[in-house]
């Protein structure tokens, strides 16, 4: 929990180095081998061994490597939901500790209808949590048809959320009233 607006827009901003990062992540697992040498490590394909080298001299060998590199993979595509889900709801409740939710304006309403998809398996959820207001961000306005349908991901693609971070910042700076 954050104890002031100024806390929760560096939590923002943190997040959203943290998203892209992640990302960046994603895009290594894809090629093992550029990864490997980026970070001065070598893949031995026959023996299925990765190594690293030591400070004191020699190499560091595991012979896991496909499997490190699978189950990294793995939790790569679970961290790809997973983090933006836990951002969202973060900064909802932030916002609403700090008492700067205001159910009239259509982004404070979108944020709270993808904080409860984010809590209930990432899927919209309208009846029971109906759309009672406007619920929009940017073009992406909330309607009775995408009940059901996945939030993050899909509904929200990773550039909207980095988009919706970079509006809830500003949100926050507006309504907390801090300088940029």
């Amino acid at each position: 929990m954050v104890e002031s607006p100024g806390e929760l827009v560096s939590f923002i901003e943190r997040s959203r180095i943290a998203y892209v990062t992640l990302h960046l992540q994603t895009a290594l697992f894809e090629n093992p081998d550029l990864t490997l040498a980026l970070i001065g490590m070598t893949h031995s394909k026959e023996f299925n061994a990765l190594r690293m080298p030591r400070r004191s001299g020699g190499d560091y060998a595991s012979f896991q490597v496909d499997n490190i590199l699978r189950t990294g993979r793995h939790f790569i595509d679970e961290l790809e939901v997973g983090y933006p889900c836990w951002v969202i709801t973060r900064i909802h409740s932030d916002l609403d500790s700090l008492g700067m939710l205001k159910a009239s304006h259509p982004l404070s309403e979108f944020l709270r209808h993808l904080a409860h998809a984010a809590e209930n398996e990432n899927h919209w959820d309208f009846k029971r949590h109906p759309l009672v207001r406007p619920a929009r961000f940017r073009e992406l306005a909330l309607c009775p048809a995408l009940h059901g349908h996945v939030a993050l991901g899909e509904t929200v693609m990773p550039g909207d959320f980095l988009d919706l971070l970079d509006d809830l910042e500003l949100f926050v700076r507006i309504e907390g009233r801090l300088k940029r």
